[in-house]
């Protein structure tokens, strides 16, 4: 089995000083007070410059933890500048809408968010909002913020989901910035890794992401023209209305699932106890993630119906067969994949088998009106 592409790479690298001026100077606020889950001072002196050198008016935050980042945001953004920022609140932590990484629990275990900002000269700058980022209703700033800072959950499908509602809410031009891009090493986190490298690799959006040497920060600036032609192309008519902006779909939903099918026999008859042979091609049509058979509900997998010879179904669930090896990766919208699928066959005589997908525990394909593929076949 394999996958037609190839393996993703690592965002390229640039010096923050082809962002921002080096002459750039900034007045850093709790510069030295770093805890566990805090950017690094130099870290912290990069944004401040890039919010300096924006100069935003809305700001929005994805993850307050202890509002270091947020003061800072404030600090050196224009005086009638707003920052929102989100936090999932300690009550919400089992009940989010996606999975959460292993290690983020602690970030979000507190009694409070954003004690940094709290009594502060700044927090009347400073808007804080609590609640789920996959299921947050980012509709009231879509196409109304300047710079955004996504440093909430760590969780592969979290970071997808956080990065498309960045990309939504930024206007015509803004600014995107991603916190813990460590590729390497113990300080790495897997799945926003794969995630930013996806997005980088797969999605057109996404192809000026770049990683800020020397740092964990990873940042996207957006200009007009390729973020209004991806936004059109995207969701159609969005620009006349900004009311909604609904979070990532995975499979786990029924919406959104669509597939285009290929399946190539090798061969159209076999002797009984002999598995049939093909080379299937399946490409995400749709606008949601086709999660891997390690997420059981909502897991892709080829599907197999049996019928006879006159088209009547004799087995509605004659097979499955993984499309991605062992655990599997989730499969983007747009992506394609080639694999060998081995189909057993049934007793002698002539059947058709029809091919489809299914997301596990959720629907088949083609009750959203994905095309199936039927083909003849024989056992002797």
């Amino acid at each position: 089995m394999r996958l037609s592409a190839k393996k993703v790479p690592m965002l390229p690298e640039i010096p923050w000083t082809e962002l921002i001026s080096s002459d750039l100077t900034v007045s850093v606020r709790e510069r030295d007070t770093a805890v566990d889950g805090n950017v690094t001072a130099l870290e912290l002196e990069i944004l401040c410059k890039l919010v300096k050198g924006t100069n935003p008016t809305r700001l929005f935050e994805i993850g307050t933890f202890d509002g270091r980042t947020t003061v800072n945001l404030a600090a050196q953004s224009r005086a009638e500048a707003r920052v929102y920022t989100l936090d999932l609140p300690r009550t919400g932590l089992d009940a989010a809408g996606l999975p959460l990484a292993v290690h983020d629990r602690k970030y979000v275990d507190k009694p409070l968010s954003g004690t940094r900002f709290h009594g502060s000269d700044l927090e009347h700058k400073i808007v804080q909002l609590y609640g789920d980022s996959a299921t947050f209703d980012f509709g009231p700033y879509v196409g109304k913020v300047d710079f955004v800072f996504v440093d909430g959950s760590h969780a592969y499908h979290y970071v997808l989901n956080d990065s498309w509602a960045a990309l939504r809410m930024l206007g015509r031009r803004g600014l995107i910035v991603w916190h813990d891009y460590v590729p390497t090493g113990h300080q790495c986190w897997p799945g926003l890794v794969r995630a930013l490298e996806e997005l980088h690799a797969h999605a057109p959006a996404f192809r000026g992401l770049k990683h800020i040497a020397g740092t964990a920060l990873a940042v996207l600036p957006v200009s007009s023209p390729r973020y209004l032609h991806w936004l059109k192309s995207l969701t159609p008519g969005f620009l006349r209305s900004h009311r909604h902006v609904p979070a990532v779909r995975d499979s786990r939903q029924p919406s959104e699932l669509l597939a285009r099918l290929s399946v190539q026999f090798r061969e159209h008859s076999v002797p009984e106890g002999l598995p049939f042979s093909a080379q299937v091609t399946a490409e995400n049509a749709g606008r949601a993630v086709w999660l891997p058979t390690s997420a059981g509900t909502g897991a892709v997998h080829l599907g197999c119906h049996l019928l006879d010879a006159s088209g009547k179904v004799m087995n509605h669930d004659h097979c499955r067969c993984l499309l991605t090896p062992g655990r599997g990766t989730s499969i983007l919208p747009g992506d394609r994949l080639t694999m060998d699928a081995y189909v057993p066959a049934p007793s002698r005589g002539r059947y058709v088998m029809e091919f489809d997908l299914v997301a596990e525990g959720v629907c088949w394909f083609a009750n959203n009106g994905s095309r199936t593929v039927r083909v003849p076949i024989e056992v002797l």
